[in-house]
C-alpha cells in the first residue's frame, strides 16, 4: 500500500502539472523524493519486535550503516530544489541536491 500511493501521488502531480499548463495563474507542481530520513517513524520501526515487523533488520542496519539522512540536510536539499529552476510535473531526487 505504501509504494502504490507513492506511484499514485507521482502520477497525480503529473495530471495537475498537465491541468496547470492551462490555466490563467498557474501553479508549479513538484514531486521530490526526500530519501531515508532519520525521522521519529525510523526509530519507532527500529523499535518494533520482529514479529510486529519482519523487515525490522533492514531498518535497523540503515540507522547503523549511516544511511539516513539528518532532517535538517533534506530541509535545506529541499530549498536549493525549490530555488533552482523547476520543470512543472517533475520529480526530483534528493540526494541529486545533497
Amino acid at each position: 500500500l505504501y509504494c502504490a500511493s507513492k506511484a499514485g501521488l507521482e502520477h497525480y502531480i503529473r495530471t495537475v502539472a498537465i491541468e496547470q499548463n492551462e490555466q490563467a495563474q498557474p501553479f508549479t507542481a513538484i514531486n521530490i523524493d526526500p530519501d531515508l530520513i532519520d525521522t521519529d517513524m525510523q526509530a519507532g520501526i527500529r523499535q518494533a519486535s520482529r514479529a510486529d515487523f519482519p523487515a525490522l533488520d533492514r531498518f535497523i542496519q540503515r540507522k547503523e550503516n549511516g544511511i539516513l539522512r539528518p532532517p535538517a540536510q533534506v530541509a535545506a536539499a529541499v530549498i536549493r530544489i525549490i530555488g533552482s529552476p523547476i520543470a512543472n510535473g517533475a520529480r526530483y531526487d534528493i540526494t541529486d541536491f545533497v
